[in-house]
């Protein structure tokens, strides 16, 4: 499913707003815990997701962008996994992985 995601910065921090709905707020007081991240996404099997333009606010721009980056590359990440799971009829998962081919969690050679 499709899921649009936008960082915008306000008095309090950076808010991670997902689907509409702010899902996390980022301040400078707290580091960015991965587990808090991933929950915020609400992630779910097949979900890709849109980056929308947000705005910075009162955020500078050195602590902003580098955010921003960092969330480009986690949608990149997740959006690459949904593309290259697929279905097979039997209903086993399948993923490309260079050469290799890995069904079912195992990897088995294509040469």
């Amino acid at each position: 499913m499709g899921r649009s995601i936008k960082l915008n910065g306000t008095a309090n921090g950076v808010e991670l707003i997902v689907d509409g709905s702010v899902a996390a707020i980022f301040t400078r007081e707290k580091a960015i815990d991965a587990l808090n991240f991933y929950n915020a996404l609400d992630y779910h099997a097949g979900d890709t997701y849109e980056l929308e333009e947000g705005s910075r606010g009162t955020i500078p721009k050195g602590s902003f962008d580098p955010l921003e980056e960092l969330v480009k590359e986690i949608i990149k990440g997740i959006n690459a996994l949904s593309m290259e799971g697929s279905s097979t009829e039997e209903g086993s998962q399948i993923l490309s992985q260079g050469n290799d081919t890995i069904k079912d969690g195992t990897p088995s050679d294509n040469k």
